[in-house]
């Protein structure tokens, strides 16, 4: 049976500021979520500092200008690029890898032996550092779950290195290491699934791994049984070796202010309409349908919110026709006189662009088509050769305050993607 290892970039979000910022090195350091809501990502310093994961940064802000803690703004550009790296070089080293997040990803590992396990994850670890900058935890195991219980001990524990290896335990190791793992760490046990299992006098991950499967079946369905034969080391959740496509895109945000009038929202979601279509044409991929949502304050008795599903004539991913679609359904669920503070669009019922097929009464010729898709790698390619959104839909340069921008008032640069945040040196005399 061939180890799953499990791969998982420590605090990513701040190791990517770090990385350009030597510095930070050694300090605390703490991460926003969009709009500078609350804390998303903290370095080891900010967690000994009491720093809580998801607390509103409103409530600490005083505490870091206490304990000189550095706050960054998300710089979603910045943490997808470096990841894209991380995830080439894990590569390198197998030809069986699934990009869980982006920070994280499984993969598996053809040895001749087991005893070469443990020196190819010292070398995998060492090498991201190395070629990447970023420190990463690996766990290895024969499932999933497992590996992931394994990752995790490794960050939490120095003298692992950044590595642990449970298929070098003994079973009485094993059964050691079960038992300290809380019922509410393991992968995929929710809050009310661990509740239930508590009730039931299953406590740990030891507990979870030794019942019944009769009883298991019980208290929590297939989906529990699953990880009880998991967490015994039998895989029941595949490497997905392939790239599934995604059944939809998302992109929505909080506005930095209350958006008041029509054509602040309309130019938002241009804006959301015009980075979906991009992750659609990365995919590979056509949208049958936009759905569109605004809402006010939901603490306010004006509440308000709605949304709307528009059907495309024939599956698209030409940007043009997507905005044409989603200002359409904006119009229709628009209210005038009303302070709108989140608005987004969602790309649905996709479609490989591989297995497009002609539409009786589509008004385009396959000349046409093709004219659009044409136009669309050629703006694609120079907006990522050059600089994210030189070119754009022209409503964006006939606004001159963007009010439903979110805040990122400590947003770092762009360091890998714009010529212009390149870090320049200064030579001494």
């Amino acid at each position: 049976m061939k180890p799953i290892i499990l791969c998982d970039c420590n605090n990513f979000f701040v190791s990517c500021e770090k990385l350009y910022r030597p510095d930070l090195q050694n300090r605390p350091v703490i991460v926003l979520s969009s709009n500078d809501g609350c804390v998303v990502s903290r370095s080891n310093e900010a967690k000994a500092l009491g720093i809580s994961m998801g607390v509103p940064f409103f409530q600490i802000e005083n505490a870091c200008r206490h304990y000189g803690i550095t706050v960054f703004s998300s710089n979603f550009e910045l943490y997808h690029d470096i990841s894209e790296r991380v995830m080439a070089i894990l590569g390198q080293n197998t030809p069986f890898l699934e990009k869980y997040s982006i920070d994280e990803a499984f993969l598996t590992l053809d040895l001749s032996s087991r005893s070469q396990l443990s020196k190819t994850l010292a070398y995998i670890r060492d090498q991201v550092y190395r070629w990447a900058g970023i420190p990463i935890s690996i766990g290895a195991a024969t499932s999933k779950t497992l590996a992931k219980l394994a990752a995790e001990y490794a960050k939490k524990h120095e003298e692992t290195k950044g590595w642990y290896n449970l298929l070098s335990l003994s079973s009485a190791e094993k059964d050691m290491f079960l038992a300290n793992v809380s019922i509410n760490d393991i992968w995929g046990v929710g809050k009310k699934f661990a509740e239930r299992l508590i009730k039931n006098r299953i406590r740990t991950a030891k507990d979870m791994r030794d019942i019944n499967d009769e009883r298991i079946l019980k208290i929590t369905g297939v989906s529990g049984l699953k990880t009880v034969w998991e967490l015994r080391g039998i895989p029941c959740i595949k490497i997905k070796e392939t790239e599934v496509m995604q059944k939809s895109i998302q992109v929505s945000r909080s506005f930095g202010r209350e958006v008041r009038n029509y054509n602040d929202l309309e130019t938002a979601i241009t804006y959301f309409v015009s980075s979906a279509g991009i992750r659609l044409r990365q995919e590979g991929a056509l949208a049958s349908e936009i759905n569109i949502f605004i809402a006010t304050n939901r603490f306010l008795p004006s509440f308000y919110s709605n949304s709307i599903e528009i059907a495309a004539p024939y599956p698209t991913n030409y940007t043009p026709d997507l905005i044409k679609l989603a200002l359409t359904g904006l119009a229709q669920i628009y209210k005038d006189g009303l302070c709108y503070v989140k608005a987004g669009v969602i790309l649905a019922k996709l479609i490989s662009q591989n297995y497009r097929q002609e539409y009786l009464f589509e008004d385009l010729s396959k000349v046409s088509q093709k004219k659009k898709q044409t136009l669309m790698k050629v703006i694609d390619r120079i907006n990522m050769n050059f600089r994210k959104n030189i070119i754009t839909p022209a409503i964006f340069y006939s606004e001159p305050e963007k009010n439903w921008v979110p805040r990122s008032d400590r947003k770092s640069p762009s360091y890998t993607t714009r010529w212009e945040d390149i870090p320049s040196l200064k030579a001494g005399n």
